[in-house]
């Protein structure tokens, strides 16, 4: 006997279970479960859009600065805060909620925000100091995503965003007038966007979509979803689908890169797997009265028929049948087909056979030596592409191999005009010119397998090259030993923060609080100056030195590590929110 306990790690649910899990309702503006409170929202084509994603952008970020291109003003805010699990269990036993029943009035006070009960898993002991508590579903969030912007691109009735209602909220706002509705005589006629796709053209994309073919495992991959790009891709779209396009869904996507950072692989992030598992349930259901009934029912026998094939040795089933890739076959016949086919040949010569030849017995038995030929000559850095043909094993006694690929190598030397070509980033080349045509052969680790994309606007002849990894394939760098501060995350986060120019605030680690601001500060900043209470109440105006806490960790008796990056971040914070201007002063 012995005692099995398991640990809830994360929850994984759509949006609408999302709200029951986590107690934060996720339904009008402040729909966001992780920027809570601080969401930028609006009413927009009559309802709800989540705009403002330069928030998330560096401090310095050109984008920043824009009007134009955006909704008219400039963006001077930090990203919105993230709450601890120790803030929210503080914030939640504070609030008194009504209890559950059809007779209670909903109504909910200010002060409860969204928050419509506390969860249970709040009962838990470890569940406060959990890091990622509820994680989006990334297959809701990417189907949603994909209707919304292919649907918007090909201009899909009832799956569209450039609706009537949001191209006259455009007017409302006074911005994109070339999106406005024009008058046609006495009726108002809404013409195809410029993001929208004519009916060639749409033939074109759909024709190109069905020709990518992705090899299995090198599709779907989370990991090229950067954490920097997504929100630079958020904030293009700002700059060209009307603000209607932006829905929860397309908002929540600026989460998914932390909670991949926290929970790793993405097969732990969706409910695939379920889905799957509830659709198999679901065939087995033949009684519609009582669905339940049939799904025992079938399960029981699946269970059954299990566990009698494990004891069937005779009848070829899926627990005894050979795998597709039967390792120990390759290894066997990898171990014998050498001397057997020196055999075979020996055979055909003492028996005179037509079919035997003197490069048929020279193959038979082996290399006698072998040389190495190093190349001369210029060498330069370029990438060779092309498609594989044969694939040739060389075997040899005491089971040695080499496994070579002939390949027919497309042209890829810059320097000769058609063929290749980078066209915004992405490389094409032309198929129908080749080189190396007497040199073919490489070693198999010497390549490495991407993807030839059809390129509709050069022609058939060039193919875009897709270089990909397979998504079950994670490249972890290695830590250093002997660094004493590996274990230590935040720092690492703010060295890494502070070498990539101090993006914004929080990147610093700037976490505010419901009623103070906490900063923590690396001591180990080369560049750091010591500032004394006195110095930064003398530099600080009235209404923001009282809040602000600066935590070291090296605190003196009378003064405080500060380091001039984090002063110069907090105090724009501090002139921005107040709208004024401070002149800096030293002691």
């Amino acid at each position: 006997m012995f005692t099995l306990r398991a640990a809830v790690m994360w929850t994984v649910n759509d949006f609408p279970a999302y709200a029951m899990v986590s107690g934060w309702s996720t339904k009008g503006y402040m729909e966001c479960p992780v920027c809570k409170e601080d969401v930028t929202s609006s009413w927009h084509a009559g309802k709800v859009c989540y705009l403002g994603h330069r928030r998330w952008l560096p401090w310095d970020h050109e984008w920043r600065e824009k009007d134009k291109e955006f909704d008219e003003n400039t963006e001077r805010r930090l990203r919105p805060r993230e709450w601890s699990s120790d803030e929210i269990l503080e914030w939640l036993n504070r609030l008194d909620f009504a209890p559950f029943g059809k007779t209670v009035s909903r109504t909910r006070p200010s002060t409860h925000m969204n928050w419509t009960h506390k969860p249970m898993f709040f009962e838990l002991p470890y569940w406060s100091k959990l890091k990622l508590r509820h994680n989006l579903d990334v297959m809701h969030v990417e189907k949603n995503v994909f209707d919304t912007l292919v649907g918007t691109i090909l201009d899909i009735e009832g799956k569209t965003k450039d609706t009537i209602k949001a191209r006259l909220d455009l007017k409302r706002m006074g911005i994109r007038m070339g999106l406005w509705m024009n008058r046609d005589s006495d009726k108002a006629r809404r013409d195809l966007a410029f993001f929208s796709m004519k009916p060639n053209d749409k033939k074109e994309f759909l024709k190109f979509v069905s020709s990518v073919k992705f090899p299995d495992g090198y599709a779907s991959n989370i990991a090229h979803c950067l954490r920097h790009d997504i929100f630079q891709v958020l904030c293009k779209f700002e700059m060209i689908f009307p603000p209607a396009f932006f829905t929860s869904m397309m908002h929540v996507m600026v989460h998914l890169p932390e909670e991949a950072l926290l929970a790793g692989p993405v097969n732990y992030c969706w409910i695939y797997l379920i889905e799957r598992l509830l659709g198999e349930l679901k065939k087995s259901v033949r009684n519609r009265v009582k669905p339940e009934g049939s799904i025992i029912e079938a399960w029981v026998q699946y269970e059954s028929l299990t566990f009698c094939r494990m004891y069937l040795k005779d009848v070829e089933m899926a627990f005894n049948r050979p795998r597709r890739n039967n390792d120990r076959v390759a290894q066997k016949h990898r171990e014998l087909f050498p001397q057997w086919f020196l055999d075979y040949v020996n055979k055909l010569k003492s028996s005179n056979s037509p079919t035997y030849s003197d490069e048929l017995y020279n193959l038979a038995f082996g290399p006698i030596r072998a040389e190495l030929f190093l190349g001369g000559g210029e060498s330069t850095n370029i990438d060779f592409y092309g498609k594989l043909t044969t694939v040739v094993q060389l075997l040899y006694k005491d089971r040695y191999q080499v496994i070579m690929f002939k390949c027919l190598w497309f042209d890829s030397n810059p320097n000769r005009p058609g063929s290749v070509k980078i066209d915004h980033g992405l490389l094409s080349v032309n198929i129908n010119r080749t080189w190396y045509d007497d040199d073919p052969y490489i070693l198999a680790n010497m390549a490495t397998q991407i993807v030839y994309l059809d390129d509709p606007k050069a022609g058939s002849n060039w193919k875009v090259v897709q270089k990909m990894d397979h998504r079950n394939v994670h490249a972890i760098p290695e830590l250093d030993p002997t660094d004493n501060n590996v274990d230590n995350v935040a720092v690492q986060r703010l060295e890494s923060s502070m070498e990539n120019d101090a993006e914004t605030l929080r990147d610093t680690h700037v976490i505010q609080e419901p009623f103070q601001w906490k900063i923590r500060v690396d001591t180990n900043c080369s560049t750091k100056n010591s500032w004394c209470r006195k110095c930064l109440r003398h530099v600080l105006p009235d209404e923001y030195y009282s809040p602000c806490i600066v935590v070291a960790t090296n605190l003196l008796s009378s003064r405080i590590s500060l380091c001039d990056e984090l002063l110069r971040h907090l105090l724009t914070f501090c002139l921005t929110k107040g709208n004024r201007r401070t002149n800096l002063r030293d002691e």
